[in-house]
């Protein structure tokens, strides 16, 4: 009986040894690595013409970070968060404009609009296009209510085929070929001619 206890004595120490020597050794990933980022903003309106979040075109680059907390990357003209689904474009260390994209879950606060709402639901909030013309990029950020097509179909990462621009409320929308809204861009209002201004 003794002889047995021993036994179970001596196995009971050498679990506990290894066990010891494996806790000790193991390499235990990283707390701060594996919690995931807070996305205190996917939610959050944008200000049509103003800004985003509290942080206003032409704030400094550093303020903004403050608010908005640590991008997920970025380099000197672009912070970019895009478990949140936006990026903050910059110059000369200050905010120009906001792009948000389709996992962006928040609302344009004048009008409701948000991501998956249609062309037609676009129309109705901020005015009906003037012209529609083909184009080979959709790169021209100066036509007021001109929607531009893509001559070549929806662009292969994104989906996109087509953007319409509302210059004078700082505002662009890009839509898939079901005519979805799939992102959206805000940057300082400008003044649009009355040629531009007028309804068809």
């Amino acid at each position: 009986m003794l002889r047995f206890t021993a036994c179970r004595l001596q196995l009971a120490i050498a679990v506990l040894t290894i066990d010891g020597f494996a806790s000790a050794f193991s390499v235990e990933p990283n707390r701060d690595q594996t919690k995931a980022k807070p996305t205190p903003w996917i939610n959050a309106p944008v200000v049509p013409g103003e800004g985003f979040a509290g942080v206003r075109f032409g704030d400094p680059t550093d303020e903004a970070e403050r608010t908005l907390g640590e991008p997920d990357s970025g380099y000197e003209t672009a912070r970019m968060y895009g478990r949140q689904g936006f990026e903050v474009k910059l110059y000369g260390g200050r905010v120009t404009s906001f792009s948000f994209y389709r996992n962006f879950r928040g609302r344009l606060v004048d009008s409701g609009i948000a991501m998956g709402d249609s062309l037609a639901d676009v129309q109705r909030a901020y005015g009906s296009i003037l012209e529609r013309r083909e184009v080979d990029v959709l790169w021209d950020w100066t036509l007021h209510r001109v929607l531009l097509v893509r001559r070549d179909g929806p662009v292969k990462d994104t989906g996109t085929l087509s953007r319409l621009s509302y210059e004078d409320r700082g505002l662009c929308f890009y839509f898939d070929s079901d005519d979805r809204n799939v992102g959206f861009f805000i940057e300082p209002k400008r003044p649009v001619s009355k040629k531009e201004e007028k309804n068809p």
